[in-house]
């Protein structure tokens, strides 16, 4: 990518670029790296901030490894018919020039990710032999 590009990609864009198998990988190393401390969390951890009719939320953190940083960033809202839908992206940057790289929208990611890492969690505590296990 070029120093100057910036990308927004929305979730119908992001559809079918990361496999599962890929998910999963970028977890697994997402992970290692956070319990050898070198990823960085917010500190707070997550902030909150009320509005009229949305709830906004923001959480951060580094991912040296990957040579990338940056925020979450959720609006939780409430229509006129009290359905709930949420509006959520990460904002991207080099974490050493602090540069913005892009923009994600992650509704779909967020679920991927999430999936990812019970999967992960299965891989690394389910005994040998193991070749059904139930969700509940």
């Amino acid at each position: 990518m070029d120093s100057d590009d910036f990308l927004i990609l929305r979730n119908a864009e992001a559809i079918g670029l990361l496999s599962p198998a890929e998910a999963l990988e970028a977890i697994e190393e997402a992970w290692r790296e956070y319990g050898s401390m070198r990823t960085v969390l917010s500190n707070p951890a997550a902030m909150a901030l009320g509005g009229t009719h949305a709830r906004f939320k923001a959480k951060g953190a580094t991912l040296p490894g990957a040579g990338l940083a940056g925020f979450r960033i959720v609006a939780d809202v409430r229509d006129e018919a009290g359905q709930e839908m949420s509006h959520d992206w990460q904002w991207i940057a080099d974490p050493v020039t602090g540069r913005p790289r892009a923009m994600v929208e992650t509704l779909l990611l967020h679920e991927l990710r999430t999936a990812a890492t019970g999967a992960l969690a299965a891989k690394l505590l389910a005994p040998a032999g193991i070749t059904r296990a139930a969700l509940i």
